[in-house]
Order: C-alpha cells, then sequence, then structure tokens
C-alpha cells in the first residue's frame, strides 16, 4: 500500500504598544493535516486454544482531513502605581475533520486458502469542535504584602457525526460544556514568615 501524510502551519501576530501602560497583542494559529492509507492488505488470523480457527484477507482505505484555527486577544494595563497590573486575554478555537476508513474483508478456508465468503464495511466520522475562553488577572502590591485575584471561563461545544456501514442516517454526538473558575490570593510577608 501507499501512505501520504501532509500537517501545514500557519503562526502569525502583531502587537501594538498603545502608550506606556497599554499593550494589545493578537495572535493566530491556522493548521490543516492530511493522511491517506491506500491499498494497504493486512493478513488476519483466528485462533481458538492455539488452534487456527479463521483466516482473512484485509484490503484497507483510509483518508484522514482536518483544519483548525485559533485566535487570541491579549491586553495588560500598567497602573501608575508600579506595583499594580491587570492582564485580560480572551481566544476561540475552531475545528472542523473527517475521517472516512473502507475494509474489504476476504474469508478464507483455513486449510485450502480458498475463498468462502466476503463482507464490506464503511465507518465514516465527522468531527466539529469549537471553543471560547476568557481570563482576567489582576494584582496588586503593598509593601509587605501582596493581593492576586482573577476569573477564568472556558466554554466549547461539540457536534460529531458517525456513519457506519449498518447505519441508514449518522449518529450525532453534542455535547457542550461551560466552566468558570475564580481566585483570591492574599500574601503578607513577615520579617521571618511569610504567609
Amino acid at each position: 500500500g501507499t501512505f501520504r501524510f501532509m500537517n501545514n502551519s500557519l503562526n502569525y501576530g502583531v502587537d501594538w504598544f498603545i502608550n506606556e501602560k497599554n499593550t494589545l497583542n493578537f495572535y493566530g494559529d491556522y493548521n490543516y493535516f492530511a493522511s491517506i492509507f491506500r491499498d494497504f492488505n493486512f493478513d488476519s488470523r483466528h485462533y481458538l486454544n492455539d488452534v487456527l480457527t479463521g483466516k482473512e484477507q484485509i484490503l484497507q482505505n483510509n483518508i484522514e482531513k482536518g483544519k483548525s484555527n485559533y485566535y487570541s486577544l491579549y491586553y495588560k494595563h500598567k497602573f501608575e502605581n508600579p506595583k499594580k497590573e491587570l492582564v485580560m486575554q480572551t481566544g476561540y478555537y475552531d475545528y472542523s475533520g473527517e475521517n472516512n476508513s473502507s475494509y474489504n474483508n476476504i474469508v478464507l478456508d483455513v486449510e485450502t486458502d480458498e475463498q468462502i465468503g466476503s463482507y464490506y464495511r464503511e465507518d465514516n466520522i465527522k468531527n466539529q469542535r469549537n471553543s471560547v475562553d476568557y481570563k482576567a488577572d489582576f494584582t496588586q502590591g503593598f509593601d509587605k504584602s501582596n493581593l492576586e485575584a482573577g476569573i477564568k471561563s472556558f466554554y466549547q461545544w461539540v457536534n460529531n457525526k458517525q456513519q457506519y456501514s449498518s447505519d441508514a442516517v449518522p449518529t450525532p454526538f453534542v455535547y457542550s460544556e461551560f466552566r468558570q473558575a475564580a481566585y483570591i490570593n492574599y500574601s503578607y510577608k513577615f520579617e521571618k514568615v511569610m504567609l
């Protein structure tokens, strides 16, 4: 058989220093991949208690490909107080891909190797996944202490479809997830101990 694989990636971005206190950054990533298996032949043997019970020859073809995009926006603000800072970032991810496989199985007689049957199977899978994330972090330094606080949000949704030879229509798999988190941390430095 023959095998081919391709993976292309492109990263790009720009920084904008608005002024001494404000910075904005945009970042992007694009990725495309594909793998192709053509005319791969396999020999399959089935044993039960060390006794040969079945033989098959399998011809496999597989094409898998997909592409993704990721976009990120980053913002940083410095206050007049050099110990005070705010950082925010948000991102969006988009992925779509598919995997198409076919298997042509020829069943052989275990003694004569003559063909006694055959069956064919196809597996087709389509994947779609998207996500959005956001986070913000604030820091405030004092003479002997430090305050940190932040939030983080994440949302993703999945819409996949699977169809096999025995399926009249594709079987969907739909999933969504939403996560949120927040934190606050305060530390104080004593003469010999830090809490």
